[in-house]
C-alpha cells in the first residue's frame, strides 16, 4: 500500500502535473495528499491508471484531530495554543514516514528551527524531515569524504 504521495513522488512528478493528467486542480491533489478529502471512486480508478497500480493499493493518510491526540483532561487543561502545537506536532508524525522511529524521529525534529513550526504547515515539516533523512542516507551511501567532480 502507498499514499497518493508517495506514488508521485515514486513517479517524480508535481501535485500540478498529476492534477493535469486528472483533469482537476492542484489544490485537489493537495487536500487528497493531506487527508483532508478522501478521492472517489472515479478519482481513485484514475490514480491507479496513472500509477499503474491496483485501486485498493492506494491509501490516503488520515488527518488527526485535536479529539484523537488529547484527552478530555489534556484537552481542559491546555490552552488553545498548546493544543495547536501538540496537534501540529502529531500531525507532522503522521505525515512524516519516521513517525514510526521515535529515536531517529526525534533526532530529525530536533534539527528543525523552532521559528519554523509557526510557519510552516505538519505537512511541510514532515517533508522536511524526510529531506533530512534522505541528505543523510546520501551521506551514507556515498562515503562522508566523498566529493563530486
Amino acid at each position: 500500500m502507498a499514499t497518493i504521495k508517495d506514488l508521485r513522488r515514486a513517479a517524480d512528478m508535481t501535485q500540478a502535473e498529476l492534477a493535469e493528467q486528472l483533469g482537476c486542480t492542484q489544490k485537489d491533489v493537495s487536500r487528497w495528499e493531506r487527508g483532508q478529502v478522501k478521492p472517489g471512486v472515479e478519482t481513485l480508478r484514475a490514480l491507479a491508471k496513472v500509477f499503474g497500480v491496483t485501486m485498493d493499493s492506494i491509501t490516503t493518510p488520515h488527518l488527526l484531530t485535536t479529539r484523537e491526540v488529547l484527552t478530555k483532561e489534556g484537552y481542559d487543561g491546555t490552552t488553545p495554543a498548546e493544543r495547536r502545537a501538540i496537534l501540529k506536532a502529531e500531525q507532522v508524525k503522521e505525515y512524516s514516514k519516521w513517525g514510526r522511529y521515535p529515536a531517529t524521529y526525534q533526532r530529525l525534529v530536533e534539527r528543525i528551527p523552532s521559528e519554523w513550526w509557526a510557519i510552516y504547515s505538519a505537512e511541510h515539516i514532515a517533508d522536511m524531515i524526510d529531506l533530512l533523512e534522505r541528505a543523510y542516507s546520501d551521506g551514507v551511501a556515498y562515503g562522508r569524504g566523498h566529493s563530486e567532480s
